[in-house]
Parts: C-alpha cells; structure tokens; sequence
C-alpha cells in the first residue's frame, strides 16, 4: 500500500509538472508572438511616417503657385537600418522598412523620383516634379548635342543642374584671373569640366623633386602631361 502510494505520488508529480511545463511553453510562445507583432507594427508604423514625410512635401507644392522651389532632405536611415522610397509610374510612393511595404497615392501626377538625401521638388505650369536637373531633364541645355549624364561631359552624376562644363560657365573655377575657353590655358575646348591646368604647366613642383613643368620636370613629355609623377 506505501509502494503504491509512493508509486501513485511519483505519477501526480510527473503530471504536474509536465502540465506546469506546458503551461510555461504556452506562455512563452503566446508572449514571444505578442513581442514579434508588436515589434512589426512598429516597423509599419515606421514606414508609414517616413511615406508620410515625402507625402506632405508633395501635399504642399499642390497647392501653391508655379514657381514653388524648395530643397528637403529625406533620412538615409531609420534607426540606423537602410530603407527603400521609389514612385511608381508618377502616382504610388513606395516605402518599404524591414520587409514591411507601405504605399501611398498622390492626388496628382509626380515626375521624376525620390532619394534618400537631399531632394529638390518644384512646380511648374500646374505639375509637380521631384529632382528633375539638367543632366536628367533629356534635354539640350547647353546646345553641345549631348544631352544629361553620363553622354554630356558637363554632368558629373544626373542631379547636378547644369550641363554646362567648367570652360563654358562664365565662372573662373579654378582662381587664375582666367574664365573659360579660349581664355583659360586649363581649357583645350570649350567641353572640358576643368579649368585647373595640367601638373605639367601649372608652375608648380606637384612631384617634389626640384624641377617644375615641361620642359625642365623629365616627366612632363608635354605641357598637357596631368602628372609630373611617374
């Protein structure tokens, strides 16, 4: 009789504990579910602040006048992870955080895109455009029959806003007294992106050995050579 209540005591204490086990699995697969969908509406939530931020900058240049120019910047990230922002065919602004897709759609069309960083937004003749520069406008700004980068040697990405190069923009770049071509030693054609003149006529030792310029630096084979080094 002890045997069998030692042997009926044991089982109870098998059970229990089993159900106790059971219990404490249940509890941690129902809080480890509540943490993991709470963790992902906060990166819904997320996404939908950051479609909110691009949305209201288009918000307000729909209801001003033409002419309307204003630079903003978007995070390049969300605490500290990367994140997507694209528009879709002119109406639909995609943001997508963690795997978690939010979208939003204009009231009106929107050329052009968004990027993380700085952006540019204007109005012109009723419509809304988003980073459109001259060297992604696929237009001829410059008259040099090469349009928007990387074709016109005058862009060096396609959101600089100008085509023109450096020897044709009415600016001494590179502080010589001297502006653009002909007037620039810098510039062999009105196309080059650089007034600065090669190592080799600059008047300067850029090598550091004591000789300067074509023809006195060996070197130099001519005075357009860009480097005094080997």
């Amino acid at each position: 009789y002890i045997k069998m209540n030692k042997s009926q005591s044991a089982m109870e204490f098998v059970i229990i504990a089993s159900f106790m086990l059971l219990v404490i699995l249940i509890f941690a697969a129902i809080t480890t579910s509540t943490v993991l969908k709470v963790r992902e509406e906060s990166d819904k939530k997320i996404a939908q602040d950051v479609a909110d931020f691009a949305f209201r900058e288009i918000e307000v240049a729909k209801t001003v006048n033409d002419g309307y120019t204003r630079a903003f910047a978007m995070p390049q990230t969300v605490n500290d992870i990367s994140y997507s922002i694209n528009i879709i065919e002119n109406r639909e602004l995609v943001v997508n955080y963690l795997d978690n897709e939010y979208v939003k759609f204009f009231p009106t069309d929107v050329s052009g895109t968004i990027i993380k960083g700085a952006n540019k937004i204007e109005k012109k003749e009723g419509k809304i455009y988003l980073n459109i520069f001259e060297c992604n406008d696929k237009l001829d700004n410059d008259d040099d029959n090469k349009i928007d980068h990387p074709d016109d040697p005058g862009c060096e990405n396609q959101y600089e806003d100008s085509e023109e190069s450096q020897c044709e923009d009415n600016l001494d770049n590179d502080g010589d007294g001297k502006t653009d071509h002909p007037d620039d030693p810098g510039c062999q054609t009105p196309n080059d992106d650089s007034e600065s003149e090669p190592e080799c006529n600059d008047n300067q030792d850029n090598d550091g050995d004591g000789k300067t310029d074509h023809p006195d630096d060996p070197e130099c084979k001519n005075p357009n050579d860009e480097s005094e080094s080997v």
